[in-house]
């Protein structure tokens, strides 16, 4: 995978928090002059124990714009390593011709881009952090052989296209060639399971580890050949953050019924490998344990034909046949050895005529185990002659339901079918039969008229007597009457006029009555009764200007039954007339601020009162509207000078204005 594409891949799964390490670590961007404070960025350092040292380092932009770096012994003084613009173009020949396109592409952007050049230099320490290979290919990292034992510290300079230092340094920790660095901790809590025939892994990663990232995971699978294979190629990275409680892993494509022995090691970003964590998981196939398809009973004279359609996994042994006489009961097993995986039929003899029977058909497991049970098939063993039909047969009706009652019928009758005339059809109202000789019909709110009831005895083999009955009562209640639709509501000059018609069909309403109240929590009281059932309008005239109502109606029949409250509308009752209000006063002030106070009368019950102001022959403008409970208002910014005239003007509670006052005019002036 390409460093790149691993990037893009490995950015979804990597938290933010790894994200953010890699942002904390890029070397600054702009140069610092010469003689300035240095900013010291750590360097991570291992030893392999022989003479090895690995250096890692975050990338720098100028690594990709014809810089590079110079690596510094800080006892000796001497330069160990460097790496230039022909390094860079070393590493990307060795890379194939796509990922060799994909980097350059990459770093032509980085240098276009400024703004994201910190993110995308981020996406690329990833992408070493990823491979070491990779990284020491871009200038991220090195390896120094045949270092002498002792310690060691090594200072990195970043060097500009012309090869001279831009003040930018990284340093090393103190290390010992010949000592070896820790490896990284294996993982912890490792364990797997096999569900749905796939394995999934779980492990929790250690608390406290060393100071050399570790975020990769490489996993290896051994199954039947014991032939370790590595089912990682490119190693993956897991999250810190992970839930524990999720499966850290899911191997999709792990052998079926195969006991799987997983090994699974932490990688640091020196390639470096944990001690090894194993464990071992069955991985079953579940499908071997699923019922076969299409199974199906057949009756014949003193036997059962069971047939099914068999399975083609190879893990299936064979099949477990069932019966039982209940569909919920007991199930006894009919082939204790079971059937085999290829058979797709059985006959049992052992059945009595005229009773019902259930049958499962189980599959067997490679370990014999049983897999789970499918919906059983039913079928009832044929019987000779018909049944006499129910006598006897009576019906009662009481306050909720309507109960049947006739006399028992001896075997070999399994049952009986209820039915109910429904429109000159007889409609069977019982989905299973009753096995006593009565049944409960309910009433429903709202129905009405007659029923009728017929019953028919049911003898195993599913032979039907002729129907007994019918027998019909009359249920108490009435037709359901439609509500009425109130259409429109509006009020004028103190009074409320609705616009309404009856419900279809407008027949079954033969009066209206008119419901009104005040509050939407009133319950409302009827106001009026002697509406006619055609009636389509009404003039309330008893209300009070500015009261809000609420209005509804209901239907009532000729037999004085009512229907259910039809929607409500509610109104504001406006005035009959909206008073013209007494001219206002109005007073020039000076202190503590200039201003005109306009005095008038306070707005009575329902008015409220709206000031207006012209200026000279200016139009006259409002400015204060809903005033009540006042008697003056102040204009805080008249004009300087010129004539101004107010006025007032009355509202209803509909917003309606009346006439205006008279004016009352002030002469300005300067002061």
């Amino acid at each position: 995978m390409h460093i790149l594409d691993r990037q893009q891949t490995q950015a979804r799964w990597c938290s933010l928090l790894i994200l953010s390490i890699c942002m904390s670590l890029i070397i600054p961007l702009c140069p610092q002059p010469t003689g300035a404070a240095q900013n010291q960025t750590a360097m991570m350092t291992v030893c392999f124990g022989d003479g090895r040292v690995g250096l890692f380092w975050p990338p720098h932009p100028l690594f990709y714009k014809g810089g590079g770096w110079e690596l510094q012994d800080r006892q000796s003084g001497k330069i160990v390593a460097r790496w230039d613009e022909a390094s860079l173009e070393q590493g990307l020949s060795s890379l194939d011709p796509d990922h060799q396109e994909k980097l350059r592409s990459y770093f032509s952007q980085m240098q276009t881009n400024k703004k994201q050049q910190k993110t995308m230099t981020s996406f690329l320490l990833m992408g070493g952090m990823s491979d070491f290979a990779t990284a020491r290919k871009l200038g991220m990292a090195t390896v120094l052989h045949n270092v002498p034992a002792g310690s060691h510290r090594y200072r990195l300079y970043i060097l500009d296209k012309h090869g001279k230092r831009i003040g930018r340094q990284i340093s090393s920790r103190p290390v010992d060639s010949h000592i070896r660095t820790p490896l990284p901790l294996p993982i912890n809590d490792l364990k797997g399971t096999s569900e749905n025939s796939i394995t999934s892994l779980f492990w929790t990663t250690p608390a406290v580890g060393h100071t050399i990232p570790a975020p990769l995971i490489k996993i290896s699978r051994t199954g039947k050949d014991s032939k370790p294979m590595n089912i990682t190629p490119e190693p993956v990275w897991i999250s810190p953050d992970r839930d524990p409680a999720k499966a850290a892993y899911v191997d999709t494509m792990a052998p079926l019924e195969t006991r799987l022995t997983y090994t699974i090691r932490r990688m640091d970003i020196f390639g470096r490998l944990s001690e090894p964590a194993t464990v071992t998981v069955l991985n079953e196939d579940a499908a071997a344990l699923a019922p076969p398809v299409h199974i199906t009973a057949k009756a014949g004279e003193g036997e059962v034909e069971l047939h099914w359609q068999a399975k083609k996994n190879p893990y299936t042994r064979g099949y477990v046949i069932e019966r039982s006489r209940r569909e919920n009961g007991l199930y006894e097993v009919l082939t204790p050895k079971g059937v085999e995986s290829d058979d797709t039929n059985f006959t049992d003899k052992k059945v009595r005529a005229g009773f019902s029977y259930y049958y499962r058909v189980r599959s067997v497991g490679p370990r014999g185990d049983v897999g789970p049970a499918p919906d059983a098939v039913s079928v009832m063993v044929k019987n000779n002659g018909e049944p006499d039909s129910p006598e006897e047969l009576k019906a009662e009706v009481q306050p909720t339901r309507v109960i049947m009652r006739w006399q028992a019928m001896p075997l070999p009758v399994a049952g009986y079918i209820i039915e109910k005339k429904k429109e000159n059809t007889w409609v069977r109202i019982n989905s299973r039969l009753a096995t006593r000789p009565e049944f409960e019909d309910p009433i429903n709110l709202g129905d009405y008229g007659e029923r009728s009831y017929r019953v028919t005895a049911v003898a195993f083999g599913n032979i039907t007597s002729d129907p007994a009955g019918p027998v019909t009562v009359r249920l108490p209640g009435h037709a359901l009457i439609p509500p009425p639709t109130l259409l429109d509501i509006s009020s004028t000059k103190g009074r409320v006029i609705l616009q309404f018609q009856a419900g279809k069909p407008a027949q079954q309403t033969d009066g209206i009555l008119l419901v009104r109240g005040n509050d939407i929590g009133d319950l409302g009281l009827i106001i009026n009764r002697d509406l006619d059932g055609d009636a389509k309008s009404y003039t309330d005239k008893m209300v009070k200007p500015g009261e809000d109502y609420w209005y509804a109606l209901i239907a009532v029949d000729k037999d004085g039954h009512h229907s259910k409250m039809s929607n409500k509308l509610f109104v504001i009752v406006t005035s009959s007339k909206i008073p013209i209000p007494d001219r206002p006063d109005a007073e020039l002030k000076k202190k503590p601020f200039r201003r005109v106070v306009i005095s008038f009368d306070k707005p009575e019950k329902f008015l409220r009162a709206a000031v207006m102001r012209k200026v000279s022959d200016g139009p006259w403008t409002t400015i204060a509207a809903d005033i009540a409970g006042v008697d003056h208002i102040v204009d805080a910014d008249p004009p300087l000078s010129g004539v101004v005239g107010y006025r007032l003007c009355y509202l209803d509670e509909s917003r309606h204005w009346g006439e205006p006052s008279g004016v009352t005019t002030i002469t300005m002036d300067q002061e």
